[in-house]
């Protein structure tokens, strides 16, 4: 015979039974929701392990299919250290490890809200902070529950950008084009003259190179690429350099106005233990190619064995004593002359007054310089 006891036990067992599976029903659902990823308004294709969302709320995808999407260069996994390191265009370099919340971005150690974990034999990151390292914006969206991520979009006729550092210490530019490009920008970049490459380290411009430089442009149209190569690249001096390079093109037939078509991605040049610090022994100056310019030439003391460029220095400009921001950072080295030439510095026009230009030129860390004064003739 049941006693109540044991009934009330019973009731209570089956309505816990009941609750638990209300719980865990919707979870069971929700899990098997598909997510989806889309880039830039297409839809990602994961071939076997598919996204998750894990524990914390985080969506992780599978490494490899992510890397190919931001179009990374090489996946490095090292299973003593359960690491997993990404490379794209030799600059950006992402390590992870495996249940740590730990990460290096370029040497720089970022704290994570959710760690990389191995699914199903895959190796899942986090799409958030893979996408945000590569300057994409992300958004979820929970009523599709997908995740759309737009990349930084330079031009709207330009798919992706891609950069190679040759073994020749030569750079190659690669665009790949989009179906809109317009006729006449596609007429404009049949012709090479049309087209230049802008190089700036640490957001100075170093030069800007055409066809007359010996850079190859090949442009197919029809395959919807274009490639740049035989582009300078700087070499590694006693200072960390940041380099950006940037595709410009006329804006009408042979016009020497250009606009920037494509951008690529920042290289960083780590500096150079061995490389010794420059010393200026002389500075002096001589007429530019027009009357409002003049080219500054530095002379070193020594040859330091490093490729020298501005970001060895910093000019600081004052014209009758005020500071003068109209500055130009296009230079060429000559390691034979131990000769640093500063092209293309604007003066100011001739006026009824003696206008006088002083540069003050610093090295060595800053903690020494040397000043030139240039004297603008009277109108």
């Amino acid at each position: 015979m049941v006693t109540k006891k044991q009934i009330k036990t019973i009731t209570a067992l089956i309505i816990s039974a009941i609750l638990l599976t209300l719980v865990i029903t919707p979870l069971a659902k929700a899990e098997e929701r598909e997510i989806k990823v889309v880039i830039d308004g297409n839809e990602v294709t994961f071939p076997d392990q598919k996204p998750i969302i894990d524990e914390n709320g985080r969506v992780l995808v599978p490494i490899r299919t992510i890397a190919e999407k931001f179009y990374c260069d090489d996946i490095k996994w090292d299973a003593q250290e359960r690491k997993v390191t990404i490379v794209k265009n030799r600059n950006s370099e992402i390590i992870l490890w495996l249940d740590s919340k730990k990460a290096l971005v370029n040497g720089e150690e970022k704290e994570l809200d959710t760690s990389a974990k191995a699914v199903n034999g895959r190796t899942m990151l986090p799409l958030r902070f893979i996408s945000e390292t590569f300057n994409s914006k992300v958004d979820w969206d929970s009523a599709a529950y997908t995740v759309k991520i737009t990349k930084p979009q330079y031009s709207p006729y330009v798919d992706y950008t891609k950069i190679k550092v040759e073994e020749d210490n030569t750079v190659t530019l690669y665009v790949k084009l989009k179906d809109n490009l317009p006729d006449d920008i596609a007429k404009l970049m049949q012709n090479k003259k049309n087209i230049k490459v802008e190089c700036k380290v640490n957001e100075k411009q170093l030069f800007i190179l055409d066809s007359y430089n010996k850079i190859n442009i090949d442009v197919n149209l029809n395959q919807k690429v274009m490639t740049v190569s035989n582009v300078k690249f700087p070499s590694k001096t006693n200072k960390k350099q940041v380099i950006n390079y940037t595709l410009l093109i006329a804006t009408e037939e042979n016009s020497t106005a250009s606009t920037a078509f494509a951008k690529f991605d920042y290289i960083i040049l780590e500096a150079d233990p061995n490389a010794e610090p420059v010393e200026v022994e002389k500075v002096e100056y001589e007429k530019g190619d027009n009357p409002n310019t003049i080219n500054l030439i530095i002379t070193l003391t020594k040859d330091p064995g490093h490729y020298v460029t501005v970001q060895n220095i910093e000019i600081k400009k004052y014209v009758n004593g005020k500071p003068d921001n109209k500055l130009t950072y296009w230079s060429n080295w000559e390691s034979e002359q131990r000769r640093l030439s500063i092209l293309k510095m604007p003066v100011p026009e001739p006026a009824d007054e003696l206008q006088e230009v002083t540069f003050v030129i610093k090295y060595n860390g800053g903690d020494r310089e040397v000043t030139l004064t240039y004297v603008v003739p009277k109108r």
